[in-house]
């Protein structure tokens, strides 16, 4: 600091201090502070008005003025810090000088510090530039600033752990390609602070040195720094499947579960996988890990599964992509009839209709057929194979027969009953079987001295009917003139009534039906569902939708001539009791209250501040059970003064500390936490 006066006018003096703040080296600039004080002897003035100024580094910057003085005082004038710009050279001259004007009486008249130079310390100017962005393998220029021509300079990099040299003895340019081999000091980020180091030489002299942030980053876009892998393995789980289809790209319905194997999948640049994707195109079917498995799938054709993965910077590999196809599947099916032949009615012919699914792969027929014959002379209790029939049959060609004639072997008496069985059987489901009831020779009355057969020739039973031998009045079957079901509501056996195509809407008739393919089912989806029909007649009809994969259920009626739309029926859903119920204020510490509401949990803060940092109080830890760490939140203190925010850390066992408080100061504030 230095010390100037003026000259005394009735022992009225001005005094200024003037001192050096401090210097910015890369802003070229000094920092004075400009004090002036008026000092008076003995003399004081009351309602003068008495004004000055500063003259400073070249114009007039500073006025002031005043109008009391007591006797012996000192009253200061001026405090002001003014910026004092160097040449390029850093070096710095500036005059001063200082005036009161009075108004004599008891002011003073002029008092004036006379002008004086003032030498400033110059400032070692380093040259400038600036921070950038850039991809790693990018060429950047490197532009530098200098103020003075004779400069040269040594530019340095700083990344991580790693440092080196871009460029020496460089004048006003540089260029670097960004070495990918920076890329080990990121981790698991895309991208990094770093340091650019620009040191300034005048010959072989330091004099000085500027460093600005740099960004380095991953380009997600190239090639080279996405994660890679060589391509998926599918496999067949089903051993069953894969044994009989021997294929990797050939699948069948509602069968297979899939698994997706990744090959050689490496991240970039050293970092791991994070995650594997595979999805079965357009079927809402995927998995996130490797050797995942697809499930059930209930669809047929060919398809596309893609797949990338992800590694631990986030970034997504190419997609690649491979070719299946699913094969429908069903369960084999059979139906036939069986009727007596021969002179004397003891041979049975058969008709069989019998279907299986075509599994064909090149032109290689994967599936097979076998039929056995079977005969019960016990109701069904037992059965035996009937050996060398030539209804029995066998392919590894054909998978369905329609009216497949055949005998069975042996004799079969008229005066008995039997039961046939058919057992159908590929290589992927369990066998079916389907059973027909054989009757006696069909007679009109038969009769011994035992009992009686209408319609059969009696066999064990004093009074037996034939299977089917009704009372029939103007079409009503009757039994014991009790009407029976003459609509057909099921199949044969009982299961549902089978509809592989066509329409809903025409389906009109009360029945049990399983129906697949069929348009105008709920969310238009054509496969399959459970279907219940009640008709009151054509025109008016309810139907009811069973999903045969959840639990789903939809309505609709045809009401005249219009069907209503499918409308999902709600299942009962029971609230979920809140895991935190309501509580009443409670205090914690003096300084805050607390509650909980609707899951939320308030904490009303106020108290003033005794010192910069301060634990407010504390609520039960079990609050914050789901959280994994401690919460950092901000909040606004409610005050007339300046608008402020607040600074919280909410510990995991329910502390409460409040970071940025000023001692002294009032806090007044509400926090707010989901539990």
């Amino acid at each position: 600091m230095s010390e100037h006066w003026s000259n005394n006018d009735r022992g009225y003096r001005l005094k200024m201090w003037l001192d050096l703040v401090d210097q910015n080296i890369v802003e070229n600039y000094s920092n004075y502070r400009i004090r002036v004080f008026l000092v008076s002897g003995g003399w004081s003035f009351a309602e003068y008005n008495c004004t000055g100024f500063i003259d400073f580094d070249g114009g007039r910057r500073y006025g002031f003025s005043i109008g009391n003085l007591g006797a012996g005082q000192t009253q200061q004038l001026l405090d002001e810090t003014y910026k004092v710009w160097h040449n390029n050279d850093g070096t710095k001259r500036f005059g001063i000088m200082a005036q009161l004007n009075g108004q004599g009486g008891y002011s003073p008249n002029t008092l004036v510090i006379n002008g004086f130079d003032v030498e400033v310390p110059a400032i070692a100017r380093a040259s400038t530039s600036d921070g950038f962005e850039a991809y790693f393998g990018q060429q950047v220029t490197i532009n530098i600033d200098k103020r003075n021509d004779a400069f040269r300079h040594k530019v340095l990099y700083k990344f991580g752990v790693k440092s080196g040299v871009i460029g020496e003895n460089v004048d006003t340019s540089v260029t670097w390609t960004v070495p990918t081999s920076l890329t080990s000091e990121l981790g698991t980020d895309k991208k990094h602070k770093g340091t650019l180091v620009i040191e300034t030489y005048s010959g072989s002299t330091k004099i000085g040195q500027v460093e600005y942030g740099i960004v380095l980053k991953i380009n997600d876009t190239n090639g080279d720094v996405k994660p890679t892998f060589q391509s998926i393995t599918l496999t067949e789980t089903n051993q069953t499947v894969r044994n009989v289809m021997g294929s990797n790209t050939t699948f069948l319905q509602i069968l297979s579960n899939i698994q997706c194997t990744f090959v050689g999948a490496v991240g970039s640049f050293g970092v791991g996988i994070k995650r594997y994707h595979a999805e079965i195109v357009g079927k809402n079917i995927s998995i996130d890990d490797n050797n995942g498995r697809f499930g059930v799938m209930n669809f047929t054709g060919d398809l596309t599964i893609s797949a990338y993965v992800v590694d631990e910077r986030g970034l997504k590999s190419d997609v690649k992509s491979v070719n299946i196809r699913v094969l429908p599947y069903f369960s084999p099916t059979i139906f036939f009839t069986a009727d007596r032949v021969g002179q004397n009615a003891s041979q049975i012919k058969l008709s069989t209709t019998y279907k299986v699914a075509n599994l064909k792969v090149d032109d290689v027929q994967k599936n097979s057929v076998s039929v056995k014959f079977s005969t019960s002379e016990d109701g069904g209790k037992t059965f035996v194979l009937n050996e060398g029939s030539n209804s029995n049959f066998g392919s590894n060609q054909t998978v369905e027969e329609v009216n497949r004639i055949g005998i069975l072997t042996g004799d079969f008496s008229p005066k008995n009953t039997y039961t046939i069985r058919a057992t159908i059987s590929d290589k992927l489901s369990p066998p079916v079987s389907y059973d027909v009831p054989v009757s006696t020779e069909q007679v009109v009355v038969e009769y011994d001295r035992n009992g009686v057969g209408i319609g059969k020739v009696r066999t064990k039973y004093k009074v037996e009917v034939a299977p089917g031998d009704v009372s029939i009045d103007d079409g009503v079957y009757r039994i014991k003139d009790k009407e029976i079901q003459n609509h057909q509501l099921t199949e044969k056996n009982g299961t549902c009534l089978k509809v592989n195509s066509g329409d809903a809407n025409n389906l009109l008739k009360t029945g049990f039906y399983n129906v697949n393919d069929c348009a105008n089912m709920p969310n238009n989806d054509r496969q399959w569902w459970y279907l219940t029909v009640i008709s009151n007649a054509d025109t008016y009809v309810m139907q009811q939708a069973n999903s045969f994969f959840n639990d789903k259920i939809y309505t609709r009626q045809k009401r005249g001539n219009q069907w209503t739309n499918w409308v999902a029926l709600q299942q009962e859903v029971k609230p979920v009791e809140p895991k935190f119920p309501d509580t009443e204020w409670s205090k914690s510490n003096g300084k805050m209250t607390w509650r909980v509401s609707a899951r939320v949990l308030y904490i009303s803060i106020n108290f003033t501040a005794e010192n910069e940092g301060t634990i407010v109080g504390g609520f039960p830890a079990k609050y914050l059970e789901h959280y994994p760490d401690s919460l950092m939140l901000s909040g606004v203190d409610f005050s007339l003064e300046e608008r402020r925010n607040l600074l919280f850390q909410v510990n995991l066992d329910g502390t409460i500390h409040v970071l940025n408080t000023v001692k002294g100061r009032s806090i007044r504030t509400v926090v707010t936490i989901p539990i």
